[in-house]
């Protein structure tokens, strides 16, 4: 009765009572994406130590992917306590905290206001890779870079809190100006800053590392979890199927024979995933199961009294299978300093088959200038192109 009428308050019940346990919490995201239930990103000024259902009042509460009308829909905002590494009690004394003296106004705000066992480097760590501090202070790769810095302003202030003293730090001053002064540093790419996610999250909220890949995705044939799973239910069972995915855990065996085989769990944009790698595909694919990049797997299907059953019959980085077809790309840049370092990178990628396009802002309007030549574009150029700062962004032609 609940879950067919009160989805979103089941989903957040589900998720709150596995909250430790990430393979179950992606399993349950899936689920909201499938019935169109926004799941919301961790916020310290919005979060709180579990999941719980959140009615968004106004327009700004509505993510890029969802309709103009989906700020009136109830949605599940992402626990603090489910962030790795952070500790369910002291999320629970953080949403303390700001419940009884208000949000956070800044990064000063923030660390003067908590103890030192409640906030910690590894815990300062979680939240900035999580994307929790980012209405604090956007730029995550500087919060990393920056913590012996924020830990020794966090001393300082409490022991100024502490005798009452108004001196370095500004205490008594205005809690909505930061008054620390960091490092500077560029954040993250796009592909770097989604990994600090999962690492943190242990799945991928935000975005997916697939996302960019779509009009290749279908080039290469490539079926995903969630459609499959329809082909199934209407009696459609491929032999072999193609699949791409990012890498979430892997678990290595020998059988009594005394040979290596592996159980790879994978996700997409619909699904997580299981591929079974014997030892000939294993010892072939060993390096690329490694490399924490987009893999594109061939396999043969087994279908199962508990599901389909994936058998790893080829794999290779899915850039690469995509560089074998020629396929171009369009690059997003905001800064013209990365043009020579771009030029220098084609050059010495080779010339081939496929084009680049860049897309620039010029008085407000995007436009779009092809590149003279055609290019190789290899997978890790590709990879290289995604973690170029001034890059906003590398999509698939």
């Amino acid at each position: 009765y609940l879950k067919a009428n009160y989805p979103t308050e089941f989903l957040a019940a589900s998720m709150a009572l596995d909250a430790g346990n990430t393979e179950k919490l992606a399993i349950f995201q899936q689920e909201c994406q499938r019935q169109s239930i926004p799941v919301l990103p961790p916020d310290i000024n919005r979060s709180w130590a579990t999941f719980l259902v959140e009615t968004r009042k106004n327009q700004s509460d509505r993510t890029q992917a969802e309709p103009l009308n989906a700020a009136a829909l109830p949605a599940i905002r992402y626990a603090l306590g489910a962030i790795r590494n952070v500790g369910t009690e002291a999320m629970e004394r953080l949403t303390k905290i700001r419940s009884d003296s208000g949000p956070f106004l800044s990064l000063s705000d923030f660390l003067k206001r908590l103890p030192r066992e409640v906030i910690n480097r590894r815990q300062i760590e979680s939240l900035a890779r999580a994307g929790a501090l980012d209405p604090i202070h956007q730029n995550r790769r500087e919060l990393i870079e920056n913590i012996d810095l924020l830990l020794l302003h966090a001393d300082a202030m409490r022991r100024e809190s502490e005798s009452n003293q108004d001196n370095l730090f500004g205490a008594g001053g205005d809690q909505g100006s930061d008054l620390i002064r960091l490092h500077e540093t560029s954040d993250w790419a796009g592909v770097d800053r989604l990994k600090e996610e999962f690492d943190a999250l242990g799945l991928y909220l935000s975005a997916h590392p697939l996302d960019s890949y779509t009009s290749q995705l279908g080039r290469l044939r490539v079926t995903r979890f969630a459609d499959l799973a329809d082909k199934i239910a209407q009696g459609q069972v491929p032999d072999r199927i193609n699949l791409a995915g990012s890498i979430t855990s892997k678990q290595v065996r020998v059988s009594q024979r005394g040979n290596r085989f592996a159980f790879v769990q994978l996700t997409d944009q619909t699904g997580v995933f299981e591929v079974t790698f014997f030892s000939d595909i294993l010892a072939a694919a060993s390096a690329i199961l490694d490399s924490e990049k987009p893999l594109f797997i061939s396999a043969n299907v087994k279908l199962e009294d508990n599901g389909p059953r994936f058998l790893a019959a080829r794999a290779e980085l899915l850039d690469d299978a995509i560089a074998a077809w020629q396929g171009g790309v369009s690059v997003w840049v905001n800064d013209d300093k990365l043009l020579e370092g771009l030029k220098s990178a084609l050059k010495e990628d080779g010339p081939g088959k496929a084009e680049v396009r860049l897309q620039v802002l010029v008085n407000g309007h995007e436009i779009s200038i092809g590149l003279p030549g055609r290019f190789r574009l290899s997978g890790e150029l590709r990879q290289e192109l995604r973690r170029m700062p001034g890059i906003l962004n590398v999509q698939d032609l």
